[in-house]
């Protein structure tokens, strides 16, 4: 009975412990996590009467090609301009709109190759 209670007590420890990292986090940014090759859309929400074009920097280490943008929608009270891109490369994306930090930063996985471990088992794709 001990043990179940020592089990119990350490999950509720462990639990808390990443609740309060959850709340003491700072809320500016925004964290996010994609693959290599991975589409990436961005939408930008603000009110005016016409569509805006936005420069949009990627300051981190992952490269980004457009795809396809500025798609411009109209909404009852506010527009929206979304712009496409595809990640190219592993990394970090820290991006900027119009020159103003946005608080996103993302982490880009390298993509995953289900083979690898079966390749690594046989020693197969290694340089000698």
């Amino acid at each position: 009975m001990r043990k179940i209670f020592s089990i119990l007590f350490g999950l509720l420890l462990l639990g808390s412990i990443f609740g309060i990292t959850s709340v003491v986090a700072p809320s500016e940014q925004t964290q996010c996590y994609v693959h290599a090759g991975d589409t990436l859309t961005i939408g930008i929400y603000y009110e005016a009467t016409e569509c805006q074009t936005f420069e949009i920097i990627n300051k981190g280490t992952s490269d980004m090609t457009l795809i396809s943008g500025p798609v411009c929608y109209d909404e009852t009270s506010y527009k929206i301009t979304e712009y496409t891109y595809v990640i190219r490369n592993a990394g970090m994306l820290d991006l900027y709109i119009d020159g103003h930090y946005v608080g996103v930063i993302c982490n880009v996985l390298p993509k995953p190759q289900p083979i690898k471990k079966f390749m690594d088992i046989l020693n197969l794709g290694k340089e000698k």
